[in-house]
């Protein structure tokens, strides 16, 4: 079992659990973890989103390591969901240390989907004294067309 603190995805500061699935837990508790990674599993997700709080996967493991005794390639898959994701930007509170396979990275992670692309401001006072200018020189532009044609008219 992990917490998390996802202040930095959603803003809520309460810590959110999230549950390792039983067969990999017993791995990790068994000291089995190289089976697990020799055992070739692999891991089937959505694509990736924005939603933070959506996740479905499915994690397919040898049926030969989830039962020492079955010597068979066969493969059962276990259901994967939120409680079994730690998003990219969440911070791990009251737990050591966590072992995880990466299924979004780069821009492709929930933070990143979710991050506005920035815009470059302006104060207003700028923007009001830059329209003043641009008034004043076409006031300027008409005044010499004026005085001109009044040049010409006399």
């Amino acid at each position: 079992m992990a917490y998390i603190e996802t202040s930095n995805l959603d803003g809520e500061s309460n810590l959110k659990i999230r549950q390792a699935l039983p067969c990999s837990a017993s791995a990790i508790k068994n000291q089995n973890i190289e089976d697990l990674i020799a055992s070739e599993s692999t891991v089937e997700c959505d694509p990736p989103s924005g939603a933070i709080y959506e996740f479905k996967g499915v994690i397919n493991i040898k049926k030969s390591f989830t039962m020492k005794t079955a010597r068979s390639d066969e493969v059962i898959s276990y259901p994967l969901g939120t409680s079994q994701l730690l998003p990219r930007g969440c911070k791990l509170q009251n737990t050591d240390w966590v072992y995880g396979v990466v299924v979004y990275a780069g821009n492709h992670t929930k933070l990143m989907l979710n991050s506005m692309r920035t815009i470059a401001k302006s104060a207003v006072v700028f923007n009001k004294v830059v329209a003043a200018q641009r008034i004043q020189a076409v006031h300027s532009k008409c005044d010499r067309k004026l005085l001109t044609w009044y040049a010409l008219i006399i």
